[in-house]
């Protein structure tokens, strides 16, 4: 949305459009990495074990997954997506953490969206500074990187022409932005636009 707003405002040369950026443990290379890994575990030959691998990873967001394998192939039993959601809402459910199911039921899609989208996202170049809020216990991309897959500020050099910062916050990617870590969050935030 950034280099969106800079392509479609060029005249407001005195002042940059965007501000600032900041990203939340996440980017362009990151959500590829990720999504490509869970395609390539799974080797989908349809579009039913597509979105079922996609909601056994949704599911693993919120709870630990013991049998995955199983979770799958019920999963599997549906082609459409909406039975999917509905068999992982109810184990998400079942937990009775969550106050919402039609909520949840939003979010199982988005993230099925999002996912979907991914392989065909191209980044565009971004004018400007930006900083990039990771999570320090994110066992995914702490493994990427180990690997040199992936570069600690996310490879968002490759599409920010300016400075990029990293900064790090306690907690996983679910959980960095929960208490301590969103007063943290929102101190770097607060920081970066001043």
């Amino acid at each position: 949305m950034a280099c969106q707003l800079q392509k479609y405002y060029p005249d407001c040369s005195d002042v940059n459009i965007v501000q600032s950026l900041t990203l939340l443990d996440g980017s362009h290379r990151y959500l590829d990495m990720y999504t490509n890994a869970y395609k390539k575990a799974l080797k989908p030959n349809s579009l039913a074990e597509e979105q079922a691998g996609f909601m056994v990873g949704f599911l693993k967001q919120f709870i630990n997954v013991e049998d995955e394998l199983s979770i799958y192939h019920q999963l599997l039993q549906y082609s459409d997506l909406e039975k999917q959601v509905e068999i992982v809402v109810d184990i998400l459910m079942k937990t009775e953490v969550f106050p919402c199911r039609e909520d949840l039921e939003r979010l199982a899609i988005a993230f099925y969206n999002l996912l979907r989208i991914v392989g065909d996202y191209k980044a565009g170049q971004f004018s400007g500074d930006l900083t990039l809020v990771r999570a320090k216990q994110n066992v995914i991309a702490s493994s990427m990187i180990s690997s040199g897959s992936l570069k600690p500020d996310y490879n968002l050099h490759e599409v920010c022409d300016g400075n990029v910062s990293v900064m790090e916050v306690e907690g996983s990617h679910e959980t960095f932005l929960i208490e301590d870590g969103a007063e943290r969050v929102a101190n770097i935030m607060t920081d970066h636009l001043c």
